[in-house]
């Protein structure tokens, strides 16, 4: 398979299938064990969003033989503070290498050879493959039979999985307080299940590209939260066929007992409140109810709830600037993207720290 330049992604299903493990990690993929029918949409989901968020890298040789042996490269990758973990194939080959395989052997030897692993990965691909086939209805099913509530009269909360009509209405009610629904026709999604709370918003082709967009969609996932059960919650931004384009956490970690860091996009609770100590050490947070929004979504971006006119004060700028390149180490270095925002939570300066 890997002369074959594929990838194999496999659901394992109640106990862990060895050789499925094997190809995966040996072919670059991926093998999640599920325990119970109930966890494998979230495991399919999860499979799903890997495949189509990954990097091909390719270099040129100086050496001009290509004599289809292996070579050593090594790459060393340096994630940020909570990323998810790099998987990568751990062998390829060169396009044009020689034929270095060993003899083809015959069919008797090639069965007596493979007999226990044809017996032992045959029964768990067929196995996996008719339980998938279930398991792609389950997931697909809310595409064909999603029940809706109208918000309004044009715009519509569309709700499956676990969620209720109580629960899209009172979506809808939180989504119309924002402003975001003011009876334009516009949809959104809710799923209640074991991925979490998903609230899923249909934008134009190419909106989950533009910074100021995305941070608006986390705001408004921050504003509804409590709508939806609290936090933690997904918002996802798909597009008019429901193919998602991104998906961002919206979190809260309180500091204390009235300091709040929220965080946004790829930023975990573990980042939230390693940023809270490292703010509580620079004497910063003092339990006086201050809100802070950590945000990662390409790069790190640290936002202060200040009061009116703060920003236009350059003093006041600069200590925020040395109070960002303190806190820097505690979410996973410079540069960050520094922003004041107002107390409705709006943006009214931005600048980079560096």
């Amino acid at each position: 398979m890997r002369e074959a330049d594929v990838r194999v992604y496999a659901i394992g299903l109640f106990t862990k299938a060895r050789c499925l493990e094997r190809m995966a990690e040996e072919t670059g993929g991926r093998m999640i064990t599920v325990h119970n029918l109930a966890e494998l949409p979230a495991a399919m989901e999860k499979l799903s969003l890997e495949i189509r968020n990954q990097y091909t890298l390719g270099y040129f040789s100086t050496n001009p033989s290509n004599d289809g042996r292996y070579r050593k490269v090594k790459v060393e990758v340096h994630p940020p503070a909570g990323a998810e973990p790099v998987l990568a194939r751990s062998r390829c080959t060169s396009p044009g290498a020689a034929d270095t395989s060993p003899p083809a052997l015959s069919m008797r030897e090639r069965t007596k050879n493979l007999a226990g692993t044809v017996v032992t990965c045959g029964l768990v691909l067929l196995l996996l493959a008719t339980i998938i086939a279930g398991g792609i209805q389950l997931v697909r099913r809310p595409r064909t039979q999603l029940t809706r509530v109208i918000i309004g009269s044009k715009d519509e909360v569309y709700y499956y999985h676990a969620a209720t009509k109580a629960d899209a209405g009172a979506l809808g009610e939180a989504l119309r307080k924002t402003g975001f629904f003011n009876d334009r026709g516009t949809t959104v999604l809710l799923s209640k299940g074991t991925a979490g709370t998903v609230v899923s918003f249909v934008l134009n082709d190419g909106g989950w590209d533009h910074p100021d967009a995305v941070y608006s969609f986390e705001e408004i996932g921050r504003r509804i939260a409590s709508s939806v059960g609290g936090f933690p919650i997904k918002v996802r931004l798909i597009d008019s066929r429901r193919l998602l384009h991104k998906e961002l956490v919206v979190g809260k970690a309180a500091i204390g007992t009235r300091d709040v860091i929220y965080y946004f996009g790829s930023a975990t609770e573990a980042s939230a409140r390693s940023l809270g100590q490292s703010l509580r050490s620079a004497e910063f947070l003092q339990d006086l109810g201050a809100s802070i929004v950590l945000s990662k979504d390409g790069g790190t971006a640290i936002s202060f709830v200040v009061g009116d006119g703060v920003w236009e004060r350059p003093e006041v700028v600069a200590a925020f600037q040395r109070l960002v390149r303190l806190a820097a180490p505690s979410v996973g270095g410079l540069p960050i993207q520094l922003r004041l925002l107002n107390e409705g939570m709006e943006p009214k300066k931005s600048l980079m720290v560096e």
